[in-house]
């Protein structure tokens, strides 16, 4: 029964781009999509509120694919910020006015989200996958102290005002204190990532991460 349900479920709303306001075998949902629909429509909305309860559920990895989804979608219209898209094309609705805020902050927020730094309670978040070609750098401020997340392919690289604390290979979120030292590694990728850090002082470790998982990192580990 349970994986009848999963299958299910899986089949009806984890669309190429979710999330779809009706399920997508539902005989309700609506076709041609007009503009302001809630009849099957992936609105930026839901996008923008998915990542509370996906963080809460421990799904760190299928809100990462989801991300990238909204973010390619937009960046092929030319971020034009509308608020729908068919969730089987990505397809933004045109007869939808352009400049729709909640869709421009999806666009900021998952951007930061998959590929930038940011503080939360305690600890910064270093969400690290290079966001395209070429060196990137995301810089914030945690309390008086900057933070910083420069991409010069194919290694990232972690500073605290300044000073170097990491350097990344591979996709991964890292967790830190507010004076740099590793706490968790998070895997947010689809598919078992291979990671490699360096940093200062320390020998180089290898991480084997699978998605959703957590490895805490304040234990030395032999390398793999």
């Amino acid at each position: 029964m349970s994986s009848t349900l999963i299958f299910s479920t899986t089949k009806s709303f984890w669309a190429p781009y979710p999330f779809p306001s009706v399920a997508l075998d539902d005989p309700q949902f609506v076709r041609p999509i007009p503009r302001n629909s809630w009849g099957g429509a992936a609105q930026a909305l839901t996008a923008l509120r998915a990542t509370r309860w996906m963080e809460h559920y421990g799904k760190p990895s299928d809100l990462a694919w989801l991300m990238q989804r909204w973010l390619e979608a937009l960046q092929r219209a030319s971020e034009e910020f509308r608020q729908q898209m068919d969730p089987l094309t990505g397809d933004f609705t045109l007869d939808d006015p352009g400049g729709y805020s909640p869709a421009a902050l999806v666009f900021l927020d998952f951007l930061w989200r998959s590929s930038g730094v940011r503080q939360q309670g305690d600890l910064i978040v270093w969400n690290v996958r290079p966001p395209g070609q070429g060196t990137s750098t995301f810089t914030t401020k945690v309390g008086p102290t900057p933070a910083e997340l420069i991409y010069d392919s194919p290694h990232a690289e972690l500073s605290l005002s300044g000073k170097h604390i990491a350097q990344v290979s591979g996709i991964v979120r890292l967790l830190t204190t507010h004076t740099g030292d590793l706490r968790t590694a998070i895997g947010v990728t689809d598919a078992e990532q291979h990671v490699i850090l360096r940093i200062p002082g320390r020998p180089t470790r290898a991480l084997r991460i699978a998605p959703n998982q957590r490895i805490e990192l304040r234990a030395p580990q032999s390398v793999t």
